[in-house]
């Protein structure tokens, strides 16, 4: 997790966009790619598949309440 909050305070937007994009696709089929795309960038910064939809979804009720 240490590697993951760092990269998230260096590149705090970029991660809230991905988050985002991740949230609001991974319910629809017709976005499956783009849903993969966004999970398989958050994996790669060092977010695992389980905090995944936490992060989005804490993003989600921080930003817009």
């Amino acid at each position: 997790m240490a590697i993951s909050y760092k990269f998230y305070k260096a590149n705090e937007q970029r991660v809230k966009r991905m988050a985002l994009v991740y949230l609001n696709t991974f319910d629809k089929p017709h976005h499956r790619r783009v849903y993969k795309w966004a999970e398989k960038q958050l994996e790669d910064w060092g977010f695992s598949a389980f905090n995944l939809m936490g992060l989005a979804t804490g993003i989600i009720e921080y930003e817009y309440p």
